[in-house]
């Protein structure tokens, strides 16, 4: 049996154990307490971590994507579809497409000096290339895509509609791009290339340092592991990230940074562009340099000064808590502060640009009321929407008002021919747009005026014809000037004609039956091979000496017609303009009848010659005849 001293002893021991075990219960709970405590701690400090760089993601998006709407704008540009019309035309460089590449060089130039960023451009460059590839435009001048005989075929995107943002290496550089395919009249016809500035984006939209902690590196990625780095560190930091590909779900990643120090990483993707936002921060800095794995190993440490160390440390983790919710309302309330800050500068902005709107109406609307041209607009079932004044004056009405009231059908109440109105709005829903349509209407008094009509249809989103609209000149004087200069040619007695291109442009019903060629198939014709083959090198020659001032002497040829017949013509040329370019104008006479009778008049010189002659050796031999016949009759009396 154990003795007293012993039980009371044992009851001691047993009093020591049930204290040991109270007090490391209470450690344990205390233990889990500030475990959780600083778990939430990180949570919420990771939470506002990735909702800062999301709120960045977010504006960078909303910016992406005005620089979409620039390049979306671009091609509405009047100069560019200028130059692909005048293009379509088989205008020459220099003839007019230099100037028109110049026009669209000045306008990306414009483009450049006005998107800004506070003091910063937006825009570091624009290039244009056709589709081809071949470079048309370059703002830089400088060598690279813009060189002469550089090719731009991997910046081509023929299979896509709208405007895009991309990260390609250029030069071991990684560059950010916005690009957008061009299309005239349905037809991808070319690229226009924007390179955006990566400092102004980063000092502006992002800035180095962060509201949320002043040691918050942020870098743009892509895919492919395209990192561009944002400050002196950016290489070093961007270099240790995995690529975006390999980040799968995880919403937050650790990495060793330049001396080995942790680093926590998170992203957030901008929208409707293939970047990423990556901020990047000492782990020391988010959660300070004691973890809570780190309380396990200083629980055997602190079990002597466990209440009065506990209590403490939950105190301050209480304060540290209450500490990061205060700084997650103050940063939510500067948010709200930059969100209204943003919302009123983009107020400002959007009136400055009614402001520019309103100029630029102000300015359409004076060009609209003073042009000499008729401008007009009208639906495809002939319904007139608009007319400035010239339009109005040309179909003979006092006003616009007037006319628009007056005229509901302009193709039945208007044209001389309606079919000729049903044809224009074929053309123009075929070809998008028309130029110089030629056509005859009633003005107001009842007379019949000649215009000229060039002419585009506007469509809505889904492609459906809204209206026409274009321009129209009164060209009555010209036409009846054609006319008069028609009947002159027709009722002129000469062949004459208008030669372009080496082929027949005009000619008028006496050279037809000079040719005995047909109407369709003497334009179609070499006009080589109706000249003699023995005279075509002297034609030519006297043509060339005549067409250059050299000579004014006509010059006279044989020509071969149809039937094989030969025929000489004398022919005299003048160089002169059709169409705007140039051409020959030549006026030929049938002197076949001239030169038979010259033939046949020389032919009767010459026996009247030989007749002269004869009669002259007659003459003479007569003389001496009869001398002869005197003595031999002299003779003749002697003899018996």
């Amino acid at each position: 049996m154990k003795t007293l001293r012993q039980i009371l002893s044992g009851g001691s021991n047993w009093k020591v154990a049930i204290a040991v075990t109270a007090l490391a219960v209470c450690f344990s709970l205390l233990l889990v307490k500030v475990y959780r405590a600083q778990t939430e701690l990180r949570e919420s400090v990771l939470k506002n971590f990735k909702q800062d760089l999301e709120k960045h993601a977010a504006d960078l998006s909303y910016f992406y994507s005005e620089r979409r709407n620039d390049l979306k704008n671009l091609p509405a540009k009047r100069e560019i579809s200028i130059s692909f019309e005048n293009k379509a035309l088989g205008m020459s460089l220099e003839s007019g497409l230099k100037a028109n590449l110049i026009a669209i060089k000045e306008s990306l130039d414009l483009v450049l000096k006005e998107r800004m960023l506070g003091q910063d451009r937006i825009y570091t460059r624009f290039v244009f290339v056709d589709s081809s590839g071949k470079c048309l435009i370059d703002t830089q001048r400088d060598p690279g895509l813009g060189a002469p005989g550089k090719k731009c075929e991997e910046f081509l995107t023929p299979e896509r509609s709208d405007p895009f943002i991309l990260v390609k290496r250029l030069n071991d550089k990684a560059e950010l791009i916005a690009s957008s395919p061009y299309f005239f009249k349905g037809t991808y016809s070319g690229q226009i290339i924007a390179w955006i500035s990566t400092e102004a984006v980063q000092k502006h939209l992002i800035g180095a340092d962060s509201q949320f902690h002043p040691k918050t590196v942020r870098t743009f990625s892509s895919q492919g592991n395209f990192y561009l780095p944002t400050r002196a560190d950016g290489p070093a930091i961007s270099s240790a990230l995995p690529d975006i590909a390999d980040m799968g779900d995880r919403e937050y990643f650790d990495f060793k940074g330049a001396n080995r120090v942790e680093m926590i990483s998170t992203w957030a993707p901008i929208k409707d562009t293939p970047l990423f936002l990556v901020g990047v921060i000492p782990a020391h800095e988010l959660f300070g340099y004691l973890s809570p794995w780190h309380l396990a190993i200083l629980a055997p440490l602190s079990v002597l000064s466990l209440l009065g160390a506990g209590v403490a440390w939950w105190t301050n983790t209480r304060n540290l808590i209450l500490q990061a919710r205060l700084e997650e309302a103050a940063l939510r309330g500067q948010e709200i502060g930059e969100k209204n800050q943003q919302l009123e500068e983009e107020i400002l902005e959007r009136r400055r640009a009614e402001g520019a709107l309103r100029s630029a109406e102000e300015n359409y609307r004076t060009i609209f009321e003073n042009a000499v041209e008729g401008i007009f607009q009208t639906t495809p079932a002939g319904l007139c929407l608009s007319a400035n004044p010239a339009m109005a004056k040309i179909h003979g009405y006092d006003s616009p008002e007037q006319m628009l009231s007056e005229i509901t059908d302009i193709g039945r109440q208007a044209y001389v021919d309606p079919k000729r109105r049903e044809e224009l709005g074929r053309l123009i829903e075929s070809e998008s747009f028309v130029k110089g349509f030629e056509y005859q209407i009633y003005r107001r008094d009842g007379a019949k005026i000649w215009l000229s009509a060039s002419a585009r249809a506007v469509r809505d989103e889904h492609g459906n014809i809204l209206y026409y609209e274009g321009f129209i000149q009164d060209i009555t004087e010209r036409k009846e000037a054609e006319e008069l200069s028609q009947n002159l040619i027709t009722a002129s007695p000469i062949g004459i004609y208008i030669l372009q291109e080496g082929r027949f442009q005009v000619v008028n019903q006496w050279f037809h039956a000079i040719t005995s060629i047909s109407k369709d198939e003497l334009p179609l014709t070499d006009p080589a091979k109706f000249v003699h083959p023995d005279d075509r090198q002297e034609v030519s020659k006297k043509a060339l000496s005549m067409l250059e001032g050299k000579s004014s002497t006509p010059y006279e040829y044989r020509v071969i017609s149809a039937g094989g017949n030969i025929k000489w013509i004398v022919e005299t040329v003048i160089p002169t303009t059709y169409h705007g370019r140039e051409a020959v104008l030549g006026f030929s006479m049938d002197i076949t009848g001239h030169k038979e009778l010259e033939k046949q008049l020389l032919q009767a010189q010459k026996m009247e010659a030989v007749g002269r002659l004869a009669g002259g050796v007659a003459h003479d031999f007569n003389n001496m005849l009869g001398a002869i016949i005197g003595y031999t009759e002299m003779l003749m009396k002697r003899l018996n």
